[in-house]
């Protein structure tokens, strides 16, 4: 993102965009590994530790303007290309 004084406005690249909704996804699906929730859509009630930071994460995508296709984290699915994806943390 970069900020453009002559027009007082941000520019934000699609790329850009793009890595940050593609980095929220993985997230979301660490988060139901590690919850033990399923990688398909599923019923979350109850709701467990996963759920509710799953929630949060949904939260923060809606507050950024991202549509991760789904109106709610437990109608998400996800495919096995999603955990090939690697991070690094430096």
């Amino acid at each position: 993102m970069k900020y453009h004084q002559p027009s007082k406005s941000f520019v934000v690249e699609t790329s850009q965009i793009e890595s940050v909704a593609d980095d929220l996804k993985y997230l979301l699906s660490q988060i139901r590994k590690l919850g033990g929730r399923p990688m398909t859509k599923y019923d979350a009630l109850p709701m467990n530790d996963a759920d509710h930071a799953q929630c949060t994460v949904m939260d923060i995508a809606k507050s950024l303007g991202i549509d991760l296709g789904a109106d709610r984290y437990s109608k998400l699915r996800f495919n096995r290309q999603i955990f090939i994806k690697e991070k690094t943390c430096i």
